[in-house]
């Protein structure tokens, strides 16, 4: 029975917000109190609990999670806002006297921002205090006064805190509920949010648009990451069961990462969990968007920010601002098995062409008779392989794009999205069936590898079975569509193709949507505008290629959280490419055998 212990950590219990090791509880192996019973078969299993906390309780701190699961404490000694006694105090053991308040308190699900000093986080958070004032509370300072409203009304808060008393919400500039002022995060100048909206204005859209414009600005490789991201969650729809859909579950089901058709996404899913919580917190907006908006939303956002010349301009903004539909429903009750649905690229190998009818055929089952894609939709959806590159599928030692110019660093903005995938097949491989690509004697051009169920070129080009059958004309009609004739189409006119792509994309933002969808209203509401002709966002468009309207401490606090999800999702993506190094080796592995070709 002990044989089958492995006494890594995991997570059957995602309720008590920590990992534990998979040993008895009380057993002799139980000398730090951590284990947790024996994991199931089918969980995931880590041999650290940084890695299990960063991984399956992604919403946590990873460090505080960590030490949590170990059974100790962990401090970030930073600063952060307890609501309560309304003052930034420091994440740092009590006994060390003030500005020490331990571990942030549970505080009725209103998010925690940590911030580097109390200065930062008075600014921020605590905006409508006397910056002087709010360092001081911070400190311990005895006695200050506090004007805390229009009234004149007054509070003493020092190290006994307190929760001040009102009578209405002017005593307050912020909330007055049951007599006592509770926490929000909004501006003195802003109305008070207390409905947040599924469909924000464009006002608003402009805070989400900045923050993802940030994002991708600091690191171009989540532009091809978010527009695979966006497939993946929708992708899982099957009409005939139905199942799936475009439900959110990517961004909010730790275990969609853990499938081999996901488990390369975990950098781009932690990046848009950060855009998420700072949008739907941000003090000028009045919002609870869905996961699932904000996954399609990132799709439509990175293909139309790479069209034409790649970047942001008034014009694609324009577009964002006004195209997209909103109000997608989160699935509370997500199924690993609906990635099942997702067309696969790896058919086992086996002989060329039969590799062609095989892969022809899963692109006919899953996403034609599954998704419901029309076969010149399917071919102009696969062509967002433009952009962006192969990422952890075969390994982080193998990564490269489709074409050329879905390079990260294609141009200064990033990649290209254009026809280059279509005309590539259509004008770069040599052969005009998958009969003749298979011949031997013509040793595949332009690839010089083949690796069984996917492709190389010398300069770093990389193409599945699944891209290459789009190449041909279809070996067996009755299996699969003569996609190639729209490639042919495609690969002929860039217009064509971008405007056959976003139709296509358009409805499959829609997969599994069961409620009416609505565009974002061009009307705003008294919730402040940001003012782009502030100096410090002067200051930033010209020292960086950012050029949006979010201010210097939300910019800094972006930056944070980036660098911090792309160092998780190093150490979690390194876990799971452990657990697939069999796998990797053998799709890694060139084909020598010419008897594979018939």
């Amino acid at each position: 029975m002990t044989s089958n212990i492995s006494f890594n950590y995991h997570t059957n219990d995602r309720s008590i917000m920590k990992c534990v090791r998979d040993c008895v509880p009380g057993s002799p192996q139980d000398s730090a109190g951590d284990c947790g019973g024996l994991a199931n078969p089918w969980d995931t299993k880590f041999t650290t609990a940084l890695a299990c906390c960063s991984w399956a309780l992604s919403w946590l701190d990873p460090n505080e999670c960590a030490a949590s699961s170990q059974g100790g404490s962990f401090f970030t000694n930073k600063f952060y806002v307890d609501w309560n006694t309304q003052r930034c105090v420091q994440d740092c053991n009590t006994s060390n006297g003030a500005p020490c308040n331990g571990n942030p308190p549970d505080q009725s699900g209103i998010p925690v921002h940590f911030f580097d000093s109390a200065l930062m986080c008075c600014q921020t958070k605590l905006s409508w205090v006397s910056t002087s004032d709010c360092v001081a509370q911070s400190s311990g300072a005895i006695g200050t006064s506090v004007v805390v409203g229009n009234t004149g009304t007054t509070g003493t808060k020092g190290s006994t805190g307190g929760t001040l008393s009102c009578a209405v919400d002017s005593d307050c500039n912020h909330r007055c509920s049951s007599g006592f002022c509770t926490p929000v995060t909004q501006l003195q100048t802003t109305c008070a949010c207390t409905t947040p909206k599924t469909v924000p204005n464009q006002c608003e859209m402009d805070i989400l648009i900045d923050a993802m414009e940030f994002m991708v600005g600091n690191d171009h490789a989540l532009i091809g990451q978010w527009t695979r991201a966006g497939f993946h969650d929708a992708g899982t729809f099957n009409k005939n069961v139905p199942e799936g859909g475009a439900n959110g579950c990517l961004l909010n089901e730790p275990l969609m990462l853990t499938m081999p058709e996901n488990n390369h996404f975990v950098q781009a899913i932690l990046a848009l969990k950060t855009v998420k919580n700072t949008f739907n917190n941000h003090p000028n907006a009045c919002v609870s968007i869905s996961s699932a908006d904000l996954l399609q939303f990132a799709i439509f956002f990175a293909t139309t920010r790479q069209t034409g010349i790649p970047g942001l301009d008034a014009t694609k903004r324009s577009l964002l601002k006004t195209e997209f539909d909103w109000g997608r429903p989160d699935e509370p009750n997500c199924n690993t098995d609906w990635t099942k649905n997702l067309p696969g690229f790896d058919m086992g190998g086996g002989h060329y062409p039969g590799r062609c009818t095989l892969v022809g055929g899963e692109i006919q089952e899953k996403m034609i008779r599954r998704n419901g894609f029309t076969p010149v939709e399917a071919t102009a959806l696969i062509g967002a392989h433009t952009i962006g590159t192969i990422r952890g599928t075969f390994g982080q030692s193998f990564a490269g794009p489709w074409v050329q110019n879905g390079h990260d660093s294609a141009t200064m903005k990033g990649p290209i999205f254009d026809n280059a995938y279509h005309d590539f097949l259509i004008n770069t491989i040599t052969a005009d069936t998958c009969t003749d690509f298979a011949n031997p004697t013509n040793q595949n051009p332009p690839f010089n590898q083949d690796f069984g169920t996917w492709f190389r070129t010398s300069d770093g080009l990389y193409h599945l079975d699944s891209d290459i059958v789009l190449a041909f004309p279809s070996l067996d009609t009755n299996i699969h569509e003569d996609f190639h004739v729209f490639t042919r189409a495609f690969a002929a006119d860039n217009n064509l193709f971008i405007t056959t792509f976003f139709k296509a994309l358009h409805k499959m933002g829609k997969l599994g949507v069961k409620v009416p969808l609505t565009k974002s209203p061009s009307s705003c509401t008294c919730r402040r505008r940001l003012d782009s002709a502030s100096a410090h966002r002067r200051n930033l468009l010209e020292e960086g290629e950012y050029s949006g309207q979010l201010s210097v401490i939300e910019i800094l606090e972006l930056g944070y959280e980036q660098g911090d999800a792309a160092a998780r999702a190093f150490m979690v993506e390194t876990e799971l490419q452990f657990t697939r190094s069999a796998n990797i080796t053998a799709i890694t592995t060139p084909v020598k055998n010419l008897s594979l070709y018939s």
